[in-house]
């Protein structure tokens, strides 16, 4: 063998030996298999808390679903209770009512026999019956509901006399005027207005300051919708005596017959037999002529559709005044009179008795300055009596332009509604807060039968109106601001009439909504 294969065969052997590791990386491997023991570790640890939480998961599904079955079994047990226990009460008042309709016809066939003593005997037992029946009658609470609007003055001036004869070729024609608010009028049962100016068909018609409005004026309001007329204001004695006879025949004719439709205001001093029949004494106040008796068996009571009743009183705070300065008291001889604010116990009188004869008592007063968004304290004051005496519902009108709602609280837990100025319903006056107005939108809820009755005023809201006209007040009508729109603002004659006084104002949409805003609380304003 040569020296070269011999060195070959030495190093093959040297490569055949495994090679021994030092310390260091014996240390260093053994290092590296505690890491990945703790690897292995946390990992069956972390496989471990998955398991758990999916275990817990299937558990909360579980008691979910176990939650929502017995929730609705429950529900199903209340709802089935519910129906068991109506059908129980309604068998129950069925039976009840069987019973009194039979003890009531055994009352009414009951036959008295024998003597005098036997006769009164029997009688006292019949009453007695009868009684019992009628204490039997459930007398739960029941709670019922009338709508109500109310609308401010009709002011019938001399522009729309002129365009309602021209669209009547030769007659009156106001139909027109009111034809936008027919939809309103239609949504409520009782629809109140002010008229302002004496309707009949006597006088010759005639505009601004002795208004004569003529009897065709009566029947589109009415066609419009509104059927509680009230004529009651500082216009009621401008055309005298005259003006209050033919005032009263008109409305007369007007509501013969007509069980839907109601005048207030103008109060008797005479019954039917021309006798007087004073509810109290007469009245006088400086600058007034004596007042007479007021007839005290009449109190204007509409009856609903659902047979609540409701009574309507209409009192004004003036009359006005003829070219001499003299205030236009009640005329000599007249068979009806207007009654003032200022007669005060006469008015608490009016209500008690309307109180005895109707479920519910409207109260309406012509008081206030004119053109003035203030509210006087003479009004807040009236009104806080009218709620104390027991009036249900206030309405104000006379200042021709609109002034806020309040709630008055009285001393027997009530909660009455005032408005204390509707504004204008219609209107060609030149100021252009004397074309906006208000009506008054609400719901009486009723509680309760007689004495029991409880009236409450729900969701009372003042909905804008607006009168829109040509120049010259021609084409006038009334509008809903909802339904008003920016261009109609801008064509409305109170434009021309701004530009020609000087002034920079403009009646657009904002303006409206500005003397609305500012004048009435967010909580009654309803402006869409």
């Amino acid at each position: 063998m040569t020296d070269r294969n011999r060195t070959r065969d030495t190093a093959s052997k040297r490569t055949s030996q495994p090679r021994r590791l030092s310390a260091i990386e014996e240390v260093d491997l053994q290092e590296e298999l505690r890491e990945m023991e703790q690897e292995e570790e946390l990992i069956r640890r972390e496989a471990e808390i998955r398991r758990k939480k999916q275990r817990l998961r299937r558990q909360r599904e579980e008691q979910h679903e176990n939650f929502v079955k017995r929730l609705i079994f429950t529900a199903f047990l209340v709802i089935v209770a519910i129906i068991l226990t109506v059908l129980l009460i309604v068998y129950i008042g069925t039976g009840r009512k069987h019973t009194a309709a039979s003890g009531e016809t055994n009352a009414d066939s009951f036959t008295v026999t024998g003597g005098s003593d036997e006769r009164e005997a029997s009688g006292t037992g019949s009453a007695s019956l009868q009684d019992v029946i009628r204490n039997k009658k459930s007398t739960a609470p029941k709670a019922d509901r009338v709508t109500l609007s109310a609308v401010g003055d009709n002011l019938v001036s001399q522009r729309i006399l002129d365009q309602a004869l021209e669209r009547g070729n030769g007659s009156y024609d106001f139909s027109y005027v009111y034809a936008d608010m027919k939809a309103f009028f239609g949504a409520h049962e009782l629809n109140w207005v002010d008229v302002e100016t004496v309707i009949n068909d006597r006088i010759e018609p005639a505009g601004y300051p002795t208004f004569s409005t003529p009897g065709k004026n009566g029947q589109d309001l009415k066609e419009a919708g509104l059927n509680i007329f009230s004529l009651s204001n500082n216009h009621t004695n401008d055309l005298g005596l005259e003006g209050v006879e033919a005032s009263l025949s008109y409305w007369a004719a007007f509501t013969a017959g007509e069980k839907n439709v109601l005048t207030t205001g103008l109060w008797k001093t005479k019954d039917g037999t021309g006798s007087l029949s004073g509810l109290t004494g007469s009245y006088e106040q400086k600058g007034l002529h004596a007042q007479p008796d007021v007839y005290a068996g009449e109190i204007p009571v509409y009856t609903c559709e659902n047979g609540r009743k409701v009574a309507f009183l209409s009192y004004t705070e003036m009359s006005n005044m003829d070219e001499a300065g003299d205030i236009y008291g009640t005329p000599q001889d007249a068979s009806a009179r207007i009654i003032y604010t200022y007669e005060t116990d006469l008015i608490r009188a009016q209500i008690q008795k309307a109180k005895e004869e109707a479920d519910a008592v409207v109260v309406a007063c012509h008081w206030g300055e004119e053109d003035t968004h203030q509210i006087n304290e003479s009004q807040k004051k009236l009104a806080r009596d009218l709620a104390g005496w027991g009036a249900d519902l206030i309405i104000g009108d006379h200042p021709h332009v609109v002034q806020d709602g309040a709630w008055i609280d009285t001393a027997d837990g009530r909660r009455v509604f005032c408005v204390y100025s509707l504004g204008n319903f219609v209107s060609t006056q030149e100021q252009p807060d004397e074309i906006i107005g208000v009506a008054l939108d609400c719901t009486l809820s009723f509680t309760g039968e007689g004495e029991e009755t409880v009236v409450e005023v729900k969701e009372p809201k003042l909905v804008p109106i607006v009168t829109d006209y040509g120049e010259g007040g021609t084409n006038a009508k009334v509008c809903l601001l909802s339904g008003y729109t920016e261009q109609q603002a801008s064509a409305n004659g109170m434009n021309t009439l701004l530009a020609e006084s000087g002034s920079k104002e403009r009646f657009t949409l904002e303006y409206i909504r500005g003397v609305l805003e500012k004048n009435i609380s967010s909580e009654f304003l309803k402006m869409e």
